[in-house]
C-alpha cells in the first residue's frame, strides 16, 4: 500500500514525514475499525497483515493468522480454484469473487472478497461475511423452486401480462393448453387466442380495475389446437405508487363442460317449461311448516303454476301459499285444508279436485296431486312436490259425455216407444179417418170419430217429436234459404203468439245457402219460438234473427261449446223471465219442463236432435229477469242460397187399378193400408212376411207394379225382400214404410232411383198420395 504522491509538500521533508505519520494513523484506524477483513498476503500467499474484523470473522488471532496462508482458511472443496485466481491478481486483475471459508473451530461461512495487486506486488484483500445473504439467496432460490412447482403443476391457467395483452409470463399447464411454447407466449398478445366477441367486454373491464376494485372474473371463448372452449378468468391487477395498473395476473380454467351440461340443462328446463305449457300441468314444491294453517307454507311455482293461476310472465305476484288459497274458490278451500291435513297425518299422496277463481272471475278446475319428502333422519315429511293441472276441458267433455250417453240411453227409448206407438196411431188414425169418410155432416157419431181422429193426430206429433229427439226420424236435407224459411214460419207464428207479443224478424242480406231438411227445421224455429212465448206471461218482444259466423280453433278453445268453421247463425231471444243456471244444465234433457202439467218436455229435447242432425250447435245465454237468447249455429255450404218457387196446386187423382203387393208383419196395420188402397181401386196383395210375399208371388200370374213393404220385419227384412221382387219384376216400384229410422233400416237400404220411403204413422190419403205419386213417376 502506498500514499498518492500529490498529497506530500515534497518542499518540507519534516512536514512531509508527520503529514505522513498522521495519514497512516488515519489509515491504521480505518483499518483497525472496519467491519470487512481486511488482508495483506505476499506473492506466495502468506498473509503479512490482518485487521481485528478479519481476525473475529475466521476465529484466529492476528499471529496465528500471520502464519497462516490462503489455502489454510478455505473450505477444502474451494482450493482448487485458489491459484487460477491468484495468477490473475498478479496478473492486475481486480478481481471479485465468493468463496467458502472455514474458522478456527471448522465451521464455514460464505465471504465476499474483493482483491487487487499493490504496486509492490503484494496482494490487498476485503473479506464481507455473507452468511445471511447466501442464507436468504438460498431460501429465495428454494421458495422460488417452490412457486415454480406449484405454478408448472397447477391444473388452472396462469399469465401474467400487460395492460395491452403481452404476455410477461405463463405457466406450463397454459402452454399445453394452447399449443404453444413459452418462449412464443412471452412478449407477444394473447388476444388472438380470445374470440373477438370478448375482446371489448376484456377491454373495458381492464379499464375499470382501481386499488380498491383490483379483481374481476369473467368467461369467454378461446380458441385452442382442440378447437373452441369456454374458460373462466381470475384477473387481478397490479399497481404502482400513483395506482395505475402496470401488471396483471389471471388465473384460469376451463368450463366447456360445465357450459355444455348449462346448455342441456337449459335446453331440458326449457323442454319441461314447454311440456308443462302444452300439456297444461305445472309443478309446484310447497314446504311443510305448519298442517294448521297452509297460507304459512313457504311455496315455488313453475311458470306454467303462475299461468294456470291467471298470472302473466311479468305480473309481480307473491309466491306464497296464501296467494294460492285465495284463489280457491270459497266453498272448496275447506276441502282442500281437510285434504291437506289427512295426507300429512296418513303418509300418503296428496290429491284433489277443486275450483279455483282468477282475478276477472272465471271459474276454472284444477288437479293437484303430490308426493311427501320425508327428513332422513327424523322421518318426518318436510315438503310436497307436486303438480297442478287445468282439467276444466276435460271436466266439461265428461260432461258432456255423460249427457250425450244419457241423451242417448233415452233416445233409444224414446224411438222404440214411437215405432210401437206409430203402428198403432197408424190403425187408429186410418180406421178413424176411412170411418169418417163414410159419414156425413148430420151423422151423430161422426164428432166422436172427428174427437179420435183429433187425438191420434197429436200423439202423432207427439211420436215426430220422438223421433225427432232420438234421431230416429227419417230426414231429408237439401239446400235452403234460410231467410226464406224463417219468413215463412214468421207468417205462422203471429197466429201462435197472443197481441201483447211483439214479433220482430231482422234477417242479414243475402246469408250463404244451407243443407237441412226444411220441415226439421220449422219446427226447430217453432219449438224455439214457443218456449220463448212461454216465457213471456205478461207480454214483451221476440226477435228471430239471421247471421252469419266465422270461428277458428283458438277461439274454440277458449269458447269449447263453438266448433272451428263458417256458420249461418240463426238467433231466438225474448224478453222473459229467464233462467237459473240450474235450468240451463237440464235444457235440453227430455222429459224436463218448467211448465209443470202444460209441458211435455220435448220441445226443446227436439230442438236438440235436429240441431244435431243438421251437423250445427246451439248455444244459449240466459239471466233470471233478463230474457233468453238461443243461437243455433249451421254449417254454411258457401254459396248463395236459391229460393225454390212454390209449385202450384193441381186437382188430385188417388185412384189405380194396378197390383200392389203389401208386406207387413202387424196385422192391424196391414188391415188398414189394404182397406186404404182397395178403397181405391188397387188390386192388393198382402202378406204377413217376406216369405210369404214369395209364396202368394207364385199364385199371381199379373205383374207387381209395386212393393208396400215394412223395413224391420222377422224373417227376411224390406230390404232383402225388394231384392227378391226386382229379380223377377225389374220395372216394379218400391215404397218402404217404418216406425222409425235406424241405422239398420232406412240409412242401410240403398233406395235406388224407383223407391221411397213413407213415415208411420200414416192416414188413408197419405197411403194412398205417396202410392199414387211413385207409380205415376213410371210412366
Amino acid at each position: 500500500m502506498g500514499i498518492p504522491s500529490d498529497s506530500l509538500n515534497v518542499s518540507e521533508p519534516r512536514a512531509i514525514e508527520d503529514q505522513l505519520r498522521e495519514a497512516e494513523g488515519r489509515f491504521r484506524t480505518l483499518v483497525e475499525h472496519a467491519t470487512d477483513g481486511i488482508f495483506i498476503a505476499g506473492a506466495d500467499g502468506r498473509y503479512e497483515d490482518v485487521n481485528p474484523a478479519g481476525c473475529a470473522m475466521l476465529g484466529y488471532s492476528r499471529d496465528e493468522l500471520l502464519s497462516l496462508s490462503m489455502s489454510d482458511i478455505l473450505a477444502p472443496e474451494e482450493t482448487a480454484r485458489l491459484g487460477g485466481e491468484v495468477e490473475r491478481l498478479l496478473g492486475g486483475s481486480t478481481v471479485r469473487s465468493e468463496w467458502r471459508f472455514r474458522r478456527k473451530d471448522g465451521s464455514c461461512f460464505f465471504g465476499e472478497v474483493n482483491g487487487r495487486r499493490l504496486p509492490d506486488s503484494r496482494l490487498l484483500g476485503f473479506l464481507r461475511d455473507i452468511s445471511e445473504r447466501k442464507h436468504v439467496e438460498q431460501r429465495l432460490r428454494e421458495s422460488e423452486a417452490r412457486y415454480r412447482l406449484i405454478v408448472e403443476n397447477q391444473t388452472e391457467f396462469i399469465v401474467k401480462w400487460l395492460p395491452d395483452g403481452t404476455r410477461t409470463f405463463v405457466n406450463e399447464h397454459y402452454c399445453r393448453l394452447f399449443g404453444l411454447t413459452e418462449e412464443q407466449c412471452i412478449g407477444s398478445s394473447f388476444f388472438p387466442l380470445v374470440a373477438p366477441e370478448h375482446h371489448g367486454a376484456i377491454h373495458l373491464r381492464i379499464a375499470s380495475l382501481t386499488p380498491d376494485h383490483a379483481e374481476f372474473t369473467e368467461e369467454h371463448v378461446s380458441y385452442t389446437p382442440a378447437g373452441s372452449r369456454w374458460q373462466q378468468w381470475t384477473t387481478r391487477g397490479i399497481f404502482d405508487a400513483r395506482g395505475r395498473v402496470v401488471e396483471i395476473l389471471s388465473t384460469g380454467r376451463d368450463i366447456t363442460e360445465r357450459k355444455e351440461a348449462e346448455a342441456k340443462l337449459l335446453q331440458s328446463q326449457t323442454h319441461l317449461l314447454a311440456s308443462q305449457r302444452i300439456a297444461g300441468v305445472g309443478s309446484w314444491e310447497m314446504d311443510i311448516t305448519s298442517v294448521d294453517d297452509l297460507a304459512r307454507n313457504p311455496i315455488r311455482w313453475s311458470a306454467e303454476c303462475h299461468r294456470l293461476l291467471g298470472n302473466g310472465p311479468d305480473d309481480d305476484v307473491e309466491m306464497s301459499s296464501g296467494a294460492f288459497y285465495s284463489r280457491v274458490h270459497p266453498d272448496d278451500q275447506q276441502r282442500v285444508r281437510d285434504a291437506f291435513r289427512y295426507a300429512v297425518d296418513q303418509g300418503s299422496r296428496y290429491s284433489i279436485e277443486h275450483r279455483i277463481l282468477l282475478e276477472d272471475g272465471t271459474e276454472r278446475i284444477l288437479h293437484q296431486q303430490a308426493e311427501q319428502v320425508l327428513d332422513p333422519i327424523t322421518g318426518v315429511p318436510v315438503k310436497f312436490i307436486g303438480t297442478t293441472q287445468d282439467i276444466t276441458d276435460r271436466v266439461r267433455l265428461e260432461e258432456q259425455l255423460r249427457q250425450s250417453q244419457k241423451m242417448q240411453a233415452i233416445g233409444q227409448l224414446a224411438g222404440g216407444v214411437a215405432h210401437d206407438f206409430n203402428n198403432l196411431l197408424t190403425v187408429i188414425n186410418g180406421y178413424s179417418d176411412m170411418l169418417l169418410m163414410d159419414r156425413d155432416e148430420t151423422d151423430p157419431s161422426r164428432h166422436e170419430l172427428a174427437a179420435i181422429r183429433d187425438a191420434g193426430e197429436r200423439a202423432a206429433q207427439l211420436t215426430r217429436q220422438l223421433l225427432l229427439f232420438s234421431r230416429k226420424a227419417v230426414f231429408e236435407p237439401r239446400e235452403l234459404d234460410v231467410n226464406d224459411l224463417v219468413q215463412r214460419v214468421g207468417v205462422m207464428l203471429r197466429r201462435l203468439i197472443s197481441e201483447d207479443i211483439e214479433l220482430q224478424l231482422t234477417l242479414a242480406p243475402s246469408p250463404p245457402a244451407i243443407k237441412a231438411d226444411p220441415t226439421q227445421l220449422e219446427q226447430m224455429v217453432i219449438n224455439l219460438a214457443l218456449n220463448g212465448r212461454d216465457a213471456m206471461e205478461r207480454g214483451g218482444r221476440l226477435s228471430i234473427a239471421t247471421s252469419v259466423g266465422a270461428f277458428d280453433e283458438a277461439f274454440c278453445h277458449a269458447h269449447p261449446e263453438y266448433r272451428p268453421g263458417r256458420f249461418v247463425q240463426l238467433t231466438v231471444e225474448d224478453t222473459g223471465c229467464g233462467m237459473t243456471p240450474q235450468t240451463k244444465a237440464h235444457l235440453f234433457e227430455p222429459f224436463f219442463t218448467t211448465k209443470g202439467p202444460k209441458g211435455t218436455g220435448l220441445g226443446l229435447a227436439t230442438v236438440y236432435g235436429i240441431v244435431q242432425e243438421s251437423s250445427g250447435f246451439i248455444t244459449v245465454a240466459s239471466d233470471v229477469g233478463a230474457g233468453t237468447t238461443m243461437n243455433v249455429f249451421l254449417p254454411s255450404l258457401d254459396k248463395p242460397a236459391v229460393r225454390r218457387p212454390t209449385p202450384a196446386v193441381e186437382s188430385e187423382v188417388l185412384e189405380g187399378t194396378e197390383t200392389v203387393l203389401l208386406v207387413e208383419d202387424e196385422d192391424a196395420v196391414r188391415g188398414v193400408a189394404t182397406l186404404a188402397l182397395t178403397l181405391r181401386g188397387y188390386r192388393v196383395v198382402a202378406a204377413s212376411s217376406g216369405p210369404a210375399a214369395l209364396r202368394l208371388l207364385e199364385l199371381v200370374h199379373s205383374p207387381v207394379h209395386l212393393l208396400v213393404t215394412d223395413v224391420v220385419m222377422p224373417e227376411m227384412s224390406g230390404g232383402q225382400l225388394a231384392e227378391s221382387i226386382r229379380s223377377r219384376f225389374p220395372s216394379c216400384r218400391i215404397l218402404f214404410m217404418s216406425g222409425y229410422n235406424e241405422d239398420m233400416a232406412v240409412r242401410h237400404l240403398q233406395l235406388g232411383r224407383n223407391d221411397a220411403f213413407l213415415q208411420k204413422p200414416f192416414t188413408p190419403l197419405s197411403l194412398a198420395r205417396k202410392v199414387r205419386e211413385i207409380l205415376d213417376q213410371s210412366r
